[in-house]
């Protein structure tokens, strides 16, 4: 199976292809307010180098937050143009999912900042299969032992590979949290 994913929800332009348990291309860039301009080019030229087309995509995967709203939806339409040009699904997947999945770790924490203070944060441990909701905490809150994504540098051909993607697959709807949720869930005391 050959499957394509992007990322596109912060400052970097991160792409990569697996056919099968083969790496194929991953690429890692930093495009601050330049993503638009720099992601058609960029994957023309990861496909041309590599021989392949978008044609033998079997599935294509969008990181669809959360993150920058304007980077989520460069990532998401251009998925979805492709998705529709070839008649291929397209599926998201959270960064934190991503970025979980590309770790060789079996119970994590994971936090990613979202507005000045305040973070999303998720549990993970692959050894009993439990994975908590996405909670927000204050930055006070922080737990030591998880992990701070800062930047989202992370390697996106092992979450393709990642035997576990299966479970964090959804729709390429995007992620956006919004005012209202961060209100929801402080007063809610999660």
């Amino acid at each position: 199976m050959f499957r394509f994913l992007i990322d596109t929800t912060n400052s970097y332009l991160i792409l990569s292809a697996v056919h099968d348990d083969v790496v194929i291309f991953t690429f890692i860039n930093k495009c601050i307010n330049k993503i638009n301009e720099n992601i058609l080019p960029t994957i023309n030229e990861c496909l041309k180098s590599n021989k392949i087309t978008l044609e033998s995509v079997d599935e294509f995967y969008v990181i669809v937050g959360p993150g920058s709203y304007t980077g989520i939806r460069i990532g998401v339409a251009s998925m979805l143009a492709f998705s529709i040009a070839y008649g291929k699904p397209l599926l998201g997947i959270s960064l934190l999912d991503a970025f979980v999945l590309s770790l060789d770790k079996s119970i994590i924490r994971i936090f990613y900042c979202i507005r000045k203070n305040y973070y999303i944060t998720k549990y993970y441990n692959f050894e009993k299969d439990i994975y908590t909701d996405y909670e927000v905490v204050e930055k006070a809150d922080l737990d030591s032992n998880g992990i701070l994504i800062d930047d989202n540098i992370y390697n996106p051909a092992n979450t393709l590979l990642n035997k576990k993607l299966k479970y964090f697959k959804r729709d390429y709807k995007p992620m956006y949290f919004s005012n209202t949720f961060y209100d929801k869930i402080k007063n809610s005391n999660i």
